[in-house]
């Protein structure tokens, strides 16, 4: 039977995962806020001729696909045996999430997972 301790730390433990995914999140939200200004301050584009525009449309279908792909995994994360694996593999094959990012995530949730196993 599992004691109180063990039922707050894994509550805990469920908290920073959520934490990991809601930086995701805001990162995937800043990139897509920066695609969509890019986008409204771009000159008239002649319809499929111009490629930067059409590079920041697929940028931004990029984006919304990501961001699809992250709900599912968070909520996979949330019942998986292994929540921070589901975490660490969808960092691993995103397409938008640059190297410094992942890895501030990664050490984000190392660090709040050490602290709960002292």
């Amino acid at each position: 039977m599992a004691s109180s301790e063990d039922d707050n730390r894994m509550t805990t433990r469920i908290d920073v995962v959520r934490s990991a995914w809601a930086r995701i999140r805001a990162h995937l939200e800043n990139q897509r806020g920066r695609i969509n200004d890019e986008i409204g301050l771009y000159p008239t584009p002649i319809a499929g001729c111009d490629q930067q525009f059409n590079y920041l449309l697929e940028q931004r279908r990029g984006i919304s696909a990501e961001c699809r792909r992250l709900n599912e995994a968070e909520n996979q994360s949330l019942s998986a045996e292994d929540p921070v694996k589901v975490l660490d593999d969808f960092i691993s094959v995103s397409r938008t999430i640059e190297q410094g990012t992942g890895s501030a995530i990664r050490r984000f949730l190392a660090e709040a997972l050490s602290i709960l196993q002292d």
